[in-house]
């Protein structure tokens, strides 16, 4: 009995370890003194919850996915049925109807917007990104480079929606006191709560510094649609520093 239990939490795509050796649970973000007690959480009333936001959010994902494609068959057939209609009509032949089987009545292409609107329904909570850093180095210029990885394993990977990143002043948000001495990078990314880091507001991001080029030494940006991670890479100069 014993040896299956063992066995099943080590199938768990759900455990890991973290640097300390701690068993985690990748899922819920929670920490176990044993596989024993990793057991219990396999159980638990939590750990079922986030499986079955994920399990909803994957049925979500494929309905848009299925979606997707019929879309873009349609798109394809009609491309091709207007080049050969326009063929077809110099040689004096009869039209090619399209996809939906339309002549040009409008009410028989509402399938276009309704895969749009599905498209952008949004999909239940799935909890927060797996978070790799942020990693400091100081450079030679006197400023600080930082190298933040976060995996996104459920994130739809259609060519449009993926992580995005933004500042934001402590105005901005409603979840500390204000304080003019914070400003907070912020990753998001469907169907995942956003997260955000703190950083002094005196630290400028080589973002909005004059010389700011795109995937050089100072800033780069990636994002993985295969394997799901998104990489940001930026330096904080000191602003009251320099100004001295």
């Amino acid at each position: 009995m014993q040896q299956s239990g063992a066995q099943k939490v080590k199938q768990c795509e759900w455990y890991s370890k973290n640097h300390m050796g701690h068993i985690v649970c990748k899922l819920c973000q929670t920490e176990h003194r044993d596989d024993a007690n990793f057991l219990q959480h396999m159980e638990s009333k939590k750990h079922l919850a986030n499986l079955d936001k994920i399990s909803k959010a994957k049925e979500i994902y494929a309905k848009q996915q299925d979606s997707l494609r019929r879309l873009h068959d349609m798109q394809r057939h009609d491309a091709h049925a207007e080049t050969i209609g326009s063929l077809a009509g110099g040689l004096g032949l009869g039209s090619v109807p399209s996809a939906a089987g339309n002549t040009g009545d409008p009410q028989q292409s509402s399938f276009y917007a309704t895969t749009s609107s599905t498209q952008l329904a949004r999909a239940p909570r799935v909890g927060k990104p797996e978070v790799n850093g942020p990693h400091f180095e100081m450079l030679l210029d006197g400023c600080c480079r930082v190298v933040i990885e976060l995996h996104f394993p459920l994130a739809v990977s259609d060519g449009v929606n993926r992580p995005m990143h933004r500042w934001m002043n402590t105005y901005e948000q409603t979840v500390e006191t204000r304080d003019d001495n914070k400003v907070y990078l912020v990753f998001a990314c469907e169907p995942y709560e956003s997260i955000a880091f703190t950083f002094p507001s005196r630290l400028v991001p080589s973002e909005f510094t004059a010389n700011h080029n795109r995937n050089t030494e100072h800033f780069f940006c990636e994002w993985d649609p295969i394997a799901r991670r998104y990489y940001l890479l930026f330096t904080l100069t000191d602003e009251s520093a320099h100004s001295q």
